[in-house]
């Protein structure tokens, strides 16, 4: 044994190093008398080293293995094994022995011992890597359905060219090509957004011939002539509702089998010919194909006439020249052999022999594989007597058992009553007549409980009690002596998702005194558990304390799973704290399942504080754990956290899949992290992990939250070249960008881009550049986009036409504002605060106070409900018309109907006083905002100051100016300015100086406003010396006299 191991090392080492020269990486290797070993030796000396385990050194290494080590322990089996025997390790479970593992699992418990003693008998045999049987490429159409025909093809050229790319690769890499082409077709209701109602699913499918260089017309066209027959089959007239579309290759065979004769497709070995046997006709083949190809039969009637008879050969041949002719055309073996026979393209009604029901289910492949080995009599005849077709005579003693043994078990009975066979393969005489009976019992009884599972099922999920118990009554008095059986129907109704139905039967199984068990209790739970009846389970789980079932790890992982779909993560860690008192340990499933419903209850801290319990056991969390962790970090903003849960994954021997990193992208997201997002994407493919579409768009939205767009639209561009599919959100999520820089053209630039990579723009794309437009004051191409928008497949809605107004608004085109109010009110969009209010604004900045006004009073007719910013909009608009006691009066109106006014409002409401030299009125509302909790900003003091300026009120406004800063509001130029024109107009032409001189102190500029109003203060006082010191004074702070400022100096 050590010679050979020896020898498996020298081969393991030469295989590293041609891995190494030829990839550059380096891989571990182990070498031990089985694979399991194997493996685990494997994985003792990394990097780049190998391990040879001797058979002496087995014990030493299982001694202190963990169970979750060995293959198939690391789920609830693990869990289940850990809790019942009570042992970690599995040099302590062999240490149980042999018989107390069987005892606490009779079915699997020889090979739980074999496993953990390292044995042949547990370990899997190498195998072959399995090469996949299709290539598929599909397409779902989330709100925009295929109606025409002519769109359907579209896309069907689409997924061709992605589907020849994996064609050429099985061409190139494993020398195969597909025989079948099909295609799969969902219309009606769906998954997707905005779509109601049940769906259903078609699929069509023929022959191809592709051999090694297919192309991409050859399955476009294919595919195209499938989907025509459906429409012909399905009599569909547009609009066809199409939601999803798929395109499959199918059939794959080696490229030397596609070569292969009619015999050698059909048959599993073609038996030699006698030379007294001639081949069959082309006629003989088409009629046996005929029988066996539903479609075939069913273009029969419609095929083109042949003649009713077919000349005979001359002679039979033989020798050399007869067997190169049969084996040229070898499916005599099959179709019955006999003397060269002329025949009628197919046989009368009356004669038809093909069985409906195995044609039905398109068996034809196998029937004819399992009539292989078949022979028929030689029928003679006179050369030239035309005969009719007959089925082959087949011998049930030579069917291909190993064949039949792989259809179902349906199937099976149907063929074997055609061929009138045994119910299964000749018995072995020198099996264990006992055995043979007690397996046959066993299977029975299985198949027994597989159709009472369907008979609950066709009764529904809201199944009564009482005709549950009819249909389980005759099978009580046999589960009372085998439980297990009892088994086969519980968890037969829970991979059904009939977790009510399953219940039932457990209450019955109770009440009539079934002995039940912790897995009975379990298969019900685990139903409960994925249907989310959280409240059930915990009643179930008490109804099993009650009873003195404990319950087991399996039980308490289902209860927490249903507290977590649920949404009640306080009890699934209420539950969880329970586990010791139950003398239940916890494992990765119970975890897992406890830190997912506190990541989705938000309580990221809940989620950190579990991350520590952890790491005081010896649980190893599996990748949904980490996934829900890493998730509950990004909600919580610790995206450092986020990216060292995702680096710690593998030494915890959790593969980092695409979702985790994914997970990490959007954590980098919320919190500005947007360089290590991009990093992080970048580094995917070196840790076996290709990004995708989602990958792609988190971190495009990463950079559009913090208004970086060249590399938002540079990713955009780039996916195509790594073969990622860009979808709506990609393209949505780069406009965002667009939008938050202004960066209009940038925009509608992308979005003209989605029709040529055959992506419609939704409402969501043409909203976002419609908001860039907006942003960017381009209010006519928001119009243009607005009217561009298809009603069929992105239908303009609020968000829409909101944007637009938003747009004229600030353009103050009033005109086109109300014309979009009257194009929402014909095509039925509701109108809202913010369209109108926008539309107010419009009016109100182009001086139409009128209109705006009737906008104003005429929203409780469009049922919309005036709010702060109506109002704002309204005051606004009176007060750029000087209409200062209508802007008063709106404002004093808002308290009348709830609404508290506003910093907004107030100083709206100022500023029309302040333009109708209106200061009293000016300053009482500025008072009133104090008493009403509106605190004022500098705009309220600016307006106040440059009323009493107007009004010559000159010391209201130096204690309006001297207020500011008693408030923590920083005078602007405009209050300094207010002020210093107020003293000159009140000859206080000292004061005026004074304020000027302040202007820097404060961090003010002196504008030539100022210096002007202080002049003029000084030639009003006759103070012509100070004139035009400040007259010097503005050339020096670069602020340029006007003629203003010289009439004023020449006065004085």
């Amino acid at each position: 044994v050590t010679r050979r191991l020896v020898a498996g090392a020298v081969v393991v080492a030469e295989l590293r190093a041609e891995v190494k020269a030829t990839l550059g990486f380096t891989c571990s290797g182990g070498v031990a008398t089985n694979k399991l070993l194997a493996k685990l030796g494997c994985g003792l000396h990394k990097p780049d080293q190998q391990t040879i385990l001797l058979p002496r050194a087995v014990p030493l290494l299982l001694q202190d293995l963990p169970l979750d080590r060995l293959p198939g322990l690391g789920g609830d089996l693990g869990g289940a094994v850990k809790s019942r025997l009570g042992v970690e390790t599995a040099g302590q479970l062999v240490a149980k022995g042999r018989e107390e593992v069987r005892a606490q699992f009779p079915e699997k418990g020889d090979w739980l011992f074999s496993l953990a003693s390292g044995l042949d008998a547990a370990a899997d045999s190498v195998k072959d890597r399995q090469l996949v049987k299709s290539l598929s490429n599909g397409k779902t159409f989330f709100q925009q359905r295929l109606s025409t025909a002519a769109e359907v093809e579209k896309w069907i050229d689409g997924l061709a060219g992605e589907l020849h790319r994996r064609y050429q690769e099985q061409v190139e890499h494993h020398q195969r090509t597909p025989t079948t082409i099909g295609v799969h077709i969902s219309v009606g209701g769906g998954r997707g957004k905005g779509m109601k109602g049940s769906s259903e699913s078609f699929s069509k499918q023929q022959s191809i011939d592709l051999g090694r260089a297919g192309t991409v017309e050859q399955i476009a066209a294919g595919g195209k002539a499938c989907f025509h027959r459906w429409i012909s089959s399905s009599f569909r007239n547009p609009p066809l509702g199409v939601t999803s579309l798929g395109l499959s290759l199918t059939g794959m065979i080696s490229l030397e089998a596609s070569n292969a004769t009619l015999a050698q497709l059909f048959s599993k070995s073609a038996p030699k010919a006698s030379a007294t046997v001639p081949a069959p006709t082309a006629v003989e083949v088409a009629a046996w194909r005929m029988v066996m190809d539903p479609d075939l039969k069913a273009r029969g009637n419609n095929a083109p006439a042949a003649s009713a008879t077919v000349p005979a050969p001359a002679a039979v041949e033989g020798g050399e020249a007869s067997r190169a002719k049969r084996q040229k055309f070898s499916t005599g073996s099959f179709l019955g052999g006999g003397a060269a026979q002329a025949q009628a393209p197919g046989p009368p009604k009356e004669a038809q022999p093909a069985p409906d029901g195995l044609a039905g289910r398109k068996v034809s492949r196998i029937s004819a594989a399992l009539f292989a080995n078949a022979a028929a009599p030689v029928v003679a005849r006179a050369p030239g007597e035309p005969v009719l077709w007959r089925p082959p005579v087949l011998d049930a003693s030579q069917v291909d058992e190993a064949i039949l043994a792989e259809l179902p078990a349906s199937i099976q009975r149907e063929i074997r009553e055609q061929l009138r066979l045994s119910a299964g393969p000749p018995a072995d005489e020198s099996q264990n007549v006992g055995e043979k009976q007690e397996t046959a019992a066993s299977l029975h009884h299985q198949t027994v409980e597989q159709l009472l599972v369907e008979q609950l099922l066709s009764l529904g999920p809201s199944a009564g009690r009482e005709e549950v118990f009819q249909v389980i009554i005759r099978r009580l008095d046999l589960w009372r002596t085998s439980p297990r059986l009892a088994t086969v129907v519980l968890t037969g109704l829970a991979r059904q998702l009939q977790p009510f139905v399953a219940h039932c039967v457990l209450t019955l199984m109770l009440e009539n005194r079934v002995q039940t068990n912790v897995i009975h209790y379990n298969a019900v739970l685990d139903a409960h558990a994925k249907c989310g009846n959280w409240q059930v389970a915990l009643n179930l789980l008490s109804g099993m304390l009650e009873l003195k079932a404990m319950p087991d790890v399996v039980s308490l992982s289902s209860v927490i799973s249903s507290c977590e779909k649920g949404g009640y993560w306080q009890l699934a860690l209420s539950l969880l704290r329970s586990l010791p008192e139950l003398r239940v340990t916890a494992n990765e499933i119970t975890y897992g399942a406890s830190i997912s419903a506190c990541e989705k209850g938000g309580q990221w801290q809940r989620v950190l504080g579990l991350l520590r319990a952890l790491a005081e056991t010896k649980v190893i969390l599996n990748e949904i754990s980490y996934n829900a962790m890493i998730t509950a970090s990004s909600h919580g903003g610790h995206w450092q956290l986020a990216l060292n849960l995702l680096h710690a994954m593998p030494e915890a021997r959790a593969s980092p899949t695409r979702i985790h990193h994914n997970t990490a992208i959007s954590a980098c997201k919320t919190t500005g992290q947007w360089k290590l997002a991009l990093s992080l994407m970048c580094s995917m493919p070196n840790r076996r992990a290709t990004p995708n579409e989602i990958s792609y768009n988190a971190a495009i939205s990463t950079c559009e939250a913090f208004g970086h767009w060249q590399v938002g639209i540079s990713l955009l561009r780039s996916m195509p070249e790594i073969r990622v599919t860009a979808d709506e959100v990609s393209y949505n999520a780069a406009m965002s960008s667009c939008t938050r820089r202004h960066q209009w053209e940038s925009a509608i630039s992308v979005l003209s881009s989605m029709p040529q990579r055959r992506i419609s723009p939704d409402v969501i794309s043409h909203n976002s550049a419609i908001s860039a437009c907006e942003k960017a004051g381009r209010w006519l191409h928001s119009l243009v986009l607005l009217t561009s928008m298809p009603e069929s497949t992105a239908a303009a809605d609020r968000i829409s036409f909101n944007a637009a107004l938003s747009s004229c608004e600030k353009a103050s085109q009033w005109q086109p504002a109300l014309s979009i109010l009257s194009i929402m009110a014909s095509r039925q969009v509701v109108r809202d605060e913010i369209g109108c209010s926008a539309a107010i604004s419009a009016c109100g900045n182009a001086g139409q106070m009128q209109i705006a006004l009737s906008l104003f009073l005429g929203m409780p007719d469009m049922f919309v409900v005036r709010d702060k910013i109506s109002y704002s909009a309204g005051i606004s608009a009176c007060q750029r018309a000087s209409h200062w006691h209508l802007a008063v009066s709106l404002l004093r109106d808002m308290p009348q109907v709830r609404l508290a006014p506003d910093v907004i409002s107030n100083n709206a409401a100022i500023s029309a006083c302040e333009r109708g030299s209106q200061w009293v009125p000016a300053l009482c509302l500025l008072h009133g905002m104090h008493q009403r909790s509106a605190t004022p900003d500098e705009s309220s003091y600016n307006a106040c100051s440059s009323a009493c300026e107007k009004a010559d009120q000159w010391l209201f406004a130096l204690q309006l100016l001297k207020a500011m800063p008693d408030l923590r509001l920083t005078p602007s130029a405009i209050s300094s300015v207010a002020c210093i024109a107020a003293c000159s107009k009140g000859g206080q032409w000292q004061l005026a100086l004074h304020c000027l001189n302040e202007m820097p102190e404060m961090l003010q500029m002196p504008n030539v406003i100022g210096y002007n109003a202080a002049i003029a203060a000084c030639s009003n006082s006759g103070r012509w010396q100070l004139a035009c010191r400040l007259l010097q004074a503005m050339r020096d702070t670069r602020a340029r006299p006007t003629h203003v400022s010289y009439d004023a100096a020449r006065r004085s």
